[in-house]
C-alpha cells in the first residue's frame, strides 16, 4: 500500500504543469524584470568605442538582479581556460508581458528564478549567462520570438535549431539592434522526464560564439 501512494504521488508531479525539482528551490526573491529590458541593458550602443562592458557599469545597469558575489571573483578552472578569469553571480526572476517566464513549487507556487553571471577579465566583461535553478514542466519561452516582438533583428549564426536534439541542443544567434552594436546569443536547452532547463548566453565577440559546438547533423 506504502508502495502505491508513493508511486501515484510521483506519478501527480511529473505530470504537473508546475516544476518540481529533486533539490530543495532557492529562497524566494523578490527582484523580478522583463526579458527584454534585461537583454536591451546588455547592449553597447553603437556610438561608443570599446567593445566590452566593464563590471561596475553593466551592474548598475542591472541593479534589480540579488547579487551574490561582492565585487568580482575568481571564476570556475574550467572557465579560465576559455579566457574568463573572473565572474559575478546573482539572481533574479525573469518577466514576459507581467508574467513569470515558469514556476517552481516550493512551500507554495511561486515564480521560478534565473541565476545571472557575467564571466570575462580584470577589466571587462566578455559574456553574461542566465540560467533557470529548477527544471520546468511548463516552461514554453522562445526567446527568439521575443526579441523580434520587441524590434530586435535575429539571424541564425551557427547550428540549426530543425537538426538540433529536442532533448539537448543550442543555436547562435547575432542580434541587432538599432544604435548598437551587434551582439550573438547562444539559446541552449536540456531537456528530460522532470521538465526542461534553459541556458541563455550572450557574447560581446564573434570568436566565442563561433566556439559553440553543434549537437545536430
Amino acid at each position: 500500500m506504502l508502495k502505491a501512494i508513493k508511486f501515484s504521488f510521483l506519478f501527480i508531479c511529473l505530470s504537473s504543469s508546475i516544476s518540481f525539482s529533486s533539490e530543495s528551490v532557492e529562497p524566494s526573491t523578490k527582484n523580478s524584470m522583463e526579458l527584454t529590458q534585461f537583454f536591451g541593458s546588455l547592449l553597447i550602443p553603437a556610438s561608443e568605442g570599446y567593445t566590452n562592458p566593464d563590471w561596475k557599469s553593466l551592474s548598475k545597469k542591472l541593479n534589480s538582479v540579488s547579487w551574490l558575489t561582492e565585487g568580482i571573483v575568481e571564476s570556475s578552472e574550467f572557465n579560465k581556460k576559455l579566457g574568463n578569469f573572473y565572474s559575478r553571480e546573482g539572481r533574479i526572476v525573469f518577466s514576459n508581458n507581467g508574467h513569470s517566464t515558469h514556476e517552481v513549487l516550493g512551500k507554495t507556487a511561486q515564480p521560478g528564478q534565473w541565476s545571472v553571471e557575467f564571466l570575462g577579465a580584470r577589466s571587462f566583461v566578455n559574456e553574461v549567462s542566465i540560467k533557470m535553478l529548477n527544471n520546468a514542466q511548463e516552461y514554453n519561452l522562445d526567446i527568439v520570438d521575443v526579441l523580434k516582438k520587441n524590434r530586435y533583428s535575429v539571424a541564425t549564426y551557427k547550428c540549426n535549431k530543425e537538426t538540433e536534439p529536442a532533448s539537448s541542443g543550442n543555436v547562435v544567434y547575432a542580434i541587432e539592434s538599432n544604435g548598437f552594436k551587434l551582439v550573438w546569443l547562444k539559446d541552449e536547452w536540456s531537456c528530460g522526464s522532470a521538465g526542461c532547463v534553459a541556458y541563455i548566453t550572450l557574447y560581446y565577440s564573434k570568436d566565442r560564439a563561433e566556439s559553440t559546438e553543434c549537437y545536430g547533423s
